[in-house]
């Protein structure tokens, strides 16, 4: 490990579940996606058999995404839980076509239309992206005419951190956005943090995820800039001594991709 386990600690103990890094090591437990869904959608019943932390949603003709979590319960329904720090982007249109893509990559060819599986969209930022001073927003397709709420089995809900109504919902919202101590409201996500907060062997996990984190970043934005580089003119070798972080393998891969087949 590059640093001892006190720091480590130090450092682990400042993230918060609504952190990338934090979320994502949580959900790999499908007791906690169990009880983020039964207080958000306000269903105890839900069992979730199946969570897929970064899910890989590969499409071979458009954009692909990754999702921040992918759940499927018992009965068959898909649940993406998307938590989001930064206000940058149109974030209705992410929703939209995060939807899409499960559809796709969920539904088998030559399945029949009402046996497409609801798809719930679940999305937590850390601002209130209607600006309406609500925790939560549930959006209904409603027919303009008449006032009739119709369902697709498409449901979005927005929930955000900075407004607190007092509800469960809001409970859980706040110790997202400050996950310090323990929570006795919501007993399975507490006893996970105190795993990767206190315990050596989950502090070890958290402390090696960043690591890989912060590497896949830099090799994100080292890509990014070489991309912006090549399309403003900017020689091979020039790009080559200026992003010692890249490959040359992965240079020569953007070159090819940007300066040949342009």
């Amino acid at each position: 490990m590059s640093c001892e386990l006190e720091k480590q600690k130090e450092l682990v103990k400042k993230l918060n579940i609504i952190d990338d890094t934090f979320f994502h090591k949580l959900v790999e437990d499908r007791g906690v996606c169990e009880e983020m869904l039964h207080t958000i959608l306000e269903d105890d019943t839900i069992e979730v058999i199946c969570s897929e932390p970064q899910k890989y949603l590969r499409n071979t003709q458009a954009r692909s995404v990754i999702l921040d979590v992918l759940c499927r319960d018992a009965a068959g329904r898909q649940m993406n839980i998307e938590v989001q720090k930064g206000d940058n982007g149109d974030h209705q249109r992410r929703v939209r076509y995060n939807g899409s893509n499960i559809d796709t990559f969920m539904t088998e060819k030559g399945l029949p239309f009402e046996r497409i599986p609801d798809v719930y969209i679940i999305f937590i930022s850390r601002f209130d992206i209607f600006g309406e001073n609500r925790t939560a927003y549930h959006i209904d397709r409603v027919i303009r005419e008449t006032g009739t709420v119709v369902t697709n089995g498409f449901y979005e809900i927005y929930l955000n951190t900075e407004y607190d109504d007092g509800s469960k919902i809001a409970s859980l919202l706040q110790y997202m956005k400050n996950t310090q101590g323990e929570n006795r409201t919501f007993p399975r996500i507490s006893e996970r943090v105190r795993y990767f907060k206190e315990e050596q062997k989950g502090v070890r996990e958290m402390c090696e995820l960043i690591e890989q984190y912060a590497q896949e970043r830099a090799e994100k934005v080292s890509r990014e800039a070489a991309i912006e580089l090549f399309y403003n003119g900017a020689s091979y070798e020039m790009v080559r001594k200026s992003l010692k972080n890249l490959t040359k393998e992965e240079l020569d891969k953007i070159y090819e991709e940007i300066c040949v087949h342009s």
